[in-house]
């Protein structure tokens, strides 16, 4: 009996560790793949009297990841913009989704912190 339980417990430490692993190398992904993509919208998201993102590539480039990679569009807008790493102003991160057009039922899924899929199907009446 002694022996299955520690089995169990090692079993259950690696599991762990696995996940664990796949969500810092899935936050490293979206990183990346966030401060290519929105590169062009650094100096609207950095700016401390901005008007409107003034490079013609940023609106298209969120809009982009928004409809690519769900996730990352979420981590980004759930961190403020602070996962990019460019002392982003978080009101203007915060603004700029909406200023470019995202879906705002995109945008109220990922403020409140669900994944997207899943809320579609937790809100989806069954017929």
């Amino acid at each position: 009996m002694k022996m299955g339980m520690v089995f169990v417990f090692v079993l259950l430490t690696v599991f762990m560790a696995v996940m664990s692993s796949t969500r810092v190398s899935a936050q490293s992904n979206c990183k990346n793949e966030l401060k290519k993509s929105l590169k062009p919208c650094f100096s609207y998201l950095t700016s401390s009297y901005p008007s409107l993102p003034d490079d013609s590539d940023c609106c298209p480039s969120l809009l982009d990841i928004s409809k690519t990679s769900v996730d990352c569009f979420c981590q980004y807008l759930n961190s403020g913009g602070s996962i990019l790493d460019i002392n982003a102003n978080f009101i203007q991160a915060r603004r700029l989704p909406e200023i470019c057009g995202v879906d705002p039922y995109l945008a109220s899924v990922c403020n409140e912190g669900k994944n997207f899929l899943t809320s579609i199907y937790e809100e989806t009446p069954i017929l």
